[in-house]
């Protein structure tokens, strides 16, 4: 539970803080594909140089996505000066694709090692799309997840570590709990909007 604790309050700003509208994303200690449901070849619209006049702060951000290796994409954001690397996934789930994103090292944030060995990277899930030139992405959002968990409308596995909650459930139980709960557009966050410059 320690070791949750500090991976909350410490590595989890640190990865998404540039990408944050309002509220977080919802943090799962597993992603949403694995051996059964692999991610999907590249998607090679979203390769390139975005732009956005506002970011997580309210100040212009550029979004950099490359291909990493195999389906998975290299994710470089940039605000302030400031750049967080991520890698990310493209999963189908039902009739829909999601992202899966989450941190591959934790060398880019100079951690101590007797810091580092209590950190371990979370996975969020993102919408993403791509119209003309024009890529709008919108994670799923914490405060409505834990709104519904409270209320006991949802049976996902999770555990609460000082009054957040963390999604437990396993790829398999992460795919058949999606599709009928982003049914509801409401569950995602306002979009963050990019233009391609290259």
């Amino acid at each position: 539970m320690k070791v949750l604790r500090v991976l909350l309050r410490s590595l989890f700003p640190l990865l998404l803080a540039g990408l944050l509208l309002t509220g977080c994303p919802v943090q799962s200690l597993h992603p949403i594909f694995d051996q059964r449901a692999p991610a999907l070849p590249l998607d090679k619209s979203l390769l390139g140089t975005w732009q956005s006049e506002k970011g997580g702060n309210d100040k212009p951000a550029t979004l950099v996505i490359a291909e990493d290796h195999g389906s998975s994409y290299v994710v470089k954001y940039t605000e302030e000066g400031k750049t967080t690397e991520l890698r990310a996934a493209l999963v189908q789930v039902g009739k829909q694709r999601f992202v899966d994103v989450w941190i591959d090292s934790l060398d880019q944030f100079d951690v101590p090692l007797a810091g580092a060995v209590h950190l371990l990277p979370t996975h969020s899930v993102w919408r993403m799309a791509v119209e003309d030139d024009t890529l709008t992405c919108a994670y799923l959002d914490y405060e409505e997840l834990n709104k519904r968990f409270k209320a006991h409308k949802l049976s996902l596995p999770h555990t609460e570590v000082q009054n957040e909650q963390v999604v437990l459930a396993s790829p398999a139980q992460w795919r058949a709990f999606l599709p009928a709960y982003t049914a509801d557009p409401g569950v995602f966050s306002p979009p963050l909007v990019f233009h391609r410059q290259k």
